[in-house]
């Protein structure tokens, strides 16, 4: 979620707060950008495995949540110099379970969270 300000303050023009819930969807095989930090992302992968690659270069602040609408694995690759750090495994559980995938601090290491599997 973003947070953006309107208004002024000044002239009878009231700051206005709006939050704007950012969201997509991918079919195919994706290697994370910037651009991803604070989406949610639907997984439309049908029946078809799906990759999400994460690389070091990611900015300090990065959270992303994923949604698997599919039924084939999602699975999250270390790139280089890259450190995935799961419960149980850097795949999704499954359709209709959910992840959050967010950078610890300024190193390149990531913790993958919620429902995952080997």
């Amino acid at each position: 979620n973003t947070i953006s300000v309107t208004g002024d303050g000044s002239s009878g023009t009231p700051y206005e707060l709006s939050i704007v819930n950012l969201q997509k969807t991918i079919d195919t095989n994706i290697t994370l950008t910037n651009a991803d930090n604070f989406y949610t992302i639907f997984i439309n992968n049908s029946s078809t495995p799906l990759t999400i690659t994460v690389p070091s270069t990611l900015t300090d602040n990065f959270c992303c949540a994923f949604y698997q609408l599919g039924s084939a694995d999602v699975e999250f690759i270390e790139g280089s110099g890259t450190t995935i750090l799961a419960t149980v495994g850097n795949k999704i559980k499954g359709q209709n379970y959910s992840v959050v995938l967010e950078k610890i601090l300024n190193t390149a290491e990531y913790l993958l969270t919620n429902a995952t599997k080997v």
